[in-house]
């Protein structure tokens, strides 16, 4: 019988040639690949992962380890300690932890995307520390054991949401109307046509950092840096004052220092990154808002265009260590977050907050690391707070606070709420619900504990001003500064969702207790609601005004609540969906 032999098949006489060269996807794809790390020009345009071979001089691996565990309950003794009892967990830890409800390891984060980033050179730590950024000594001795590839992969993980985000926004084609693209196409030379783009352009044609010559840290801020202060255009202007005068102050609200209105600026007039960012939130806002007055209102797809510049920017300057660990990518991460809540995509939203809470925990940042960072951690968590709460989850943060009240300002106080309804909002997760009934009693009666703590120690600030009577279902409680009225009304709204959610017991005379109770905190969120008419109260406002209408049952009180929520809507342009109707919807 003739043996068939099967016919060589040549590979082509070019196979092989650029194989050394670009990223793994790139050359698998057979496409001119331009890079770029940690995530080249094409591998963005096309929402693909970006992947450099196993040849570079150091790899290391994104393991389930180093992903926030989002999804573990605390134990019993842990979770039930007031934070004058409870020591403080490291964030930079990973330790197991086991669930209270049924013993089983609940680290859930095994379905994380597996990420090989290469490393050119150690992190180093943030060499720019202003006058005013006061660091924790706890911080700075954390921060020393806090490995170069954790800062590295959270500057990462955080960009590739921001690319995903941007090319699921709009596939730039070039041909949609009021968008330049052309800063995209990595096959030409993009011209700058404004000196803000021009400054985006910076860091484009610099080399890997220490893959020709080491650079001090200082030296190496200069090449993500502008040379000198950004000039804005006329509408640019315009835009940069909305974000001071308005967006600020709704960031600000629990920082006394106002630094997103003060300090925050002053980096971004030498950073083209935040800059863009914060115009990419101005125009959101005002495109959300046009009872604003501004002679040529900006559209969505304003908004986008300096969306598109902060994401060609960010993936230029992440090649920097000195970037990855600045208080301008800290600072860029939380606006892109608000501009995520206020674009009103729930998912998107959600994602860019645990792209914040990766950062922040890979440089072991929270509410008493001083500084900007405190700010940002502080703004951070009140937008994680109600993104966990309309999605029925636990929030991402498990640092527990170290200060006690004795030792806490009045601003420190008022925070303290924000904290709290965090603790709440995690005890009304899918999560926790799902834990046995000894343990929810527990509990409960543990979190009403931390509510009454910080009700005794209220200073004079949060006690109300004399107001005129109303004739209204609601009396009016004014309390000032607006900071300390809103802090009264989430302490009211977490006294509202632990009554809802925790385990009824104590027969009729316990419940007919509870609905009182019930009714009392829901008087005095619609009071202190009925004084305050600014906008960076009118955020949080408008939510604790939701919760309260969880539990107003006449239809008088309705009617007025529903007047409240719509007023800070439009204070506020937020949220894109009403919350008036939703509430409509829950009482019909």
């Amino acid at each position: 019988m003739a043996i068939i032999r099967r016919k060589r098949i040549r590979k082509p006489r070019g196979r092989g040639l650029r194989t050394t060269t670009g990223c793994t996807t790139c050359r698998r794809r057979h496409l001119k690949c331009d890079e770029a790390k940690p995530l080249c020009g094409p591998c963005v345009k096309a929402d693909r992962d970006c992947v450099y071979g196993e040849s570079e001089s150091s790899i290391f691996t994104v393991t389930e380890t180093e992903t926030p565990r989002r999804n573990v309950p605390e134990s019993p003794r842990t979770a039930l300690a007031s934070p004058s009892e409870t020591p403080v967990l490291n964030e930079s830890q990973d330790a197991q932890v086991y669930s209270p409800c049924d013993g089983r390891n609940l680290h859930e984060n095994a379905d994380q995307p597996h990420v090989e980033i290469p490393i050119t050179s150690p992190s180093v730590p943030n060499p720019y520390t202003p006058s005013n950024q006061i660091e924790s000594p706890h911080v700075s001795d954390a921060g020393t054991q806090t490995s170069g590839p954790t800062l590295s992969t959270a500057a990462v993980r955080w960009f590739g949401l921001l690319a995903t985000d941007a090319a699921r926004e709009a596939v730039p084609t070039g041909v949609e109307e009021g968008i330049d693209w052309s800063f995209l196409d990595y096959d030409t030379v993009w011209e700058p046509v404004t000196p803000l783009q021009q400054a985006t352009k910076i860091v484009d044609h610099q080399v890997e950092q220490n893959v020709i010559s080491p650079r001090t840290q200082e030296s190496e801020r200069e090449l993500w840096q502008s040379p000198e202060t950004i000039q804005l255009l006329p509408k640019e202007h315009v835009l940069f004052e909305n974000f001071i005068n308005r967006i600020s102050q709704w960031i600000d609200l629990f920082d006394p220092m106002k630094q997103f209105a003060t300090f925050v600026p002053h980096l971004a007039v030498r950073n083209p990154g935040l800059m863009n960012a914060i115009l990419a939130l101005s125009c959101r806002h005002l495109s959300l808002n046009p009872s604003i007055e501004i002679e040529e209102p900006p559209d969505r797809n304003s908004a986008l265009q300096y969306y598109y510049q902060t994401l060609h920017y960010v993936q230029k300057a992440m090649r920097h260590p000195t970037y990855q660990t600045s208080l301008e990518l800290l600072a860029t991460t939380l606006i892109i977050s608000t501009y995520e809540m206020l674009d009103g995509s729930c998912k998107d939203w959600e994602r860019h907050l645990e792209g914040v809470f990766w950062i922040q925990r890979s440089q072991v940042i929270h509410s008493e690391s001083g500084g900007l960072k405190s700010a940002i951690w502080w703004a951070w968590l009140c937008q994680d707070i109600w993104a966990a709460f309309r999605e029925r989850r636990k929030t991402f943060t498990f640092w527990t606070p170290k200060k006690q009240y004795p030792d806490m300002c009045c601003y420190e106080v008022a925070s303290r709420a924000v904290w709290i309804m965090a603790q709440v909002v995690n005890y009304c997760s899918r999560e926790q619900g799902k834990c046995d009934l000894p343990w929810r009693i527990e509990r409960a009666a543990q979190l009403r504990g931390l509510l009454d703590e910080w009700r005794r120690h209220l200073t004079v600030e949060f006690e109300p001003l004399p107001t005129l009577s109303s004739e209204s279902v609601f009396q009016p409680i004014w309390i000032r500064p607006a900071t300390f009225g809103v802090a009264m009304q989430i302490h009211h709204a977490a006294q509202i969702l632990l009554r809802l959610n925790e385990p009824s017991i104590g027969g009729w005379d316990r419940f007919v207790e509870r609905s009182k109770a019930l009714q009392r905190s829901a008087r005095v969120i619609c009071g202190v609601a009925m004084t305050m008419t600014d906008e960076a109260s009118s955020f949080m406002s408008a939510q604790c005004l939701f919760i309260a209408g969880l539990c107003v049952q006449d239809r008088q009180s309705q009617e007025r609540l529903l007047e409240l929520v719509e007023s800070c809507q439009k204070r506020t342009g937020w949220p894109v969906t009403s919350l008036g109707a939703e509430l409509k919807d829950i009482w019909a």
